[in-house]
């Protein structure tokens, strides 16, 4: 792999003098700093705390993929005005628990926004947490 680095005039003059003191090109010595720095500075795992985790969890609840590909099914049948009327139960009764799951997902993640003293937005986008977007067929 290669990765390519902008780096200070200052701080590649100080890295090619170091190199050359020595007897390395530019390219190893740097490889060599990276790879002793990352043997001293382990990966530090984040530990979550028994409600973090928890809270995680309630977050992460939601429709099972086939769930939502009958949801869309019916959102489409609506919006081309060929659904049934057992079609607009069914649909009502998946709204209801989405709603009420969004409830409960978006409690959950306000406590955990207020536990990490941060807002509910940037919990959302640390997670990756967006609206369902509807698949065409």
């Amino acid at each position: 792999m290669t990765i390519t680095l902008k780096l200070d005039p200052a701080l590649e003059r100080r890295l090619r003098e170091r190199a050359a003191q020595r007897g390395l090109d530019p390219d190893s010595y740097a490889e060599a700093a990276i790879r002793e720095q990352l043997q001293r500075d382990p990966i530090q795992v984040p530990r979550l705390s028994a409600e973090e985790a928890d809270l995680l969890k309630q977050i992460n609840l939601g429709f099972s993929n086939e769930t939502w590909d009958r949801y869309d099914l019916l959102i489409g049948k609506r919006e081309n005005e060929t659904l049934t009327a057992k079609e607009l139960d069914e649909l009502r009764g998946l709204t209801d628990e989405l709603e009420a799951a969004n409830v409960r997902r978006i409690e959950a993640l306000t406590r955990l926004a207020r536990l990490r003293n941060t807002t509910l937005q940037a919990i959302m986008d640390e997670l990756q947490i967006k609206p369902h977007q509807r698949r065409e067929d």
